[in-house]
């Protein structure tokens, strides 16, 4: 059967909770999502499908700042660049097993560009409270 494009919010939550599946495996993922953020998935999917709306299809669904969430999680366990790596390629891995197309690039392209950022604010988060530590 061939795959096609991302095309609705159906086809994002369908992606969420294949990757999520997937992604909770790991054992650290597991960790910090469950014990150090204490998520609860079936209320977190539909939140992150309102985020990826909003990101491919401008909807103005997602309300909040997902940058000061991943900054105030990195306090309680530090998000190392390996941690974004697993992330990125278990999100590459999964859309692409389910659908193909510009759309889907687009995500994977948005994924990779979010998670520079972060990575750049937690950088710059740690210089900070080294330089003030010393």
């Amino acid at each position: 059967m061939p795959r096609r494009d991302l095309r609705d919010r159906e086809d994002l939550e369908l992606l969420l909770q294949a990757f999520y599946q997937e992604l909770l495996q790991d054992e650290e993922m597991h960790a910090i999502f469950h014990e150090v953020a204490g998520i609860d998935m079936a209320a977190h999917l539909p939140r992150i499908a309102d985020f990826w709306e909003q990101v491919l299809w401008h909807t103005g669904a997602y309300a909040g700042n997902p940058m000061d969430v991943h900054l105030e999680l990195h306090r309680a366990w530090p998000l190392r660049a390996e941690l974004f790596h697993r992330w990125l390629d278990t999100f590459t891995r999964v859309g692409r097993a389910l659908f193909e197309g510009p759309t889907l690039e687009t995500a994977i392209e948005r994924a990779h560009s979010i998670a520079r950022i972060m990575q750049m604010k937690i950088n710059n988060l740690d210089r900070l409270r080294k330089e003030l530590n010393n």
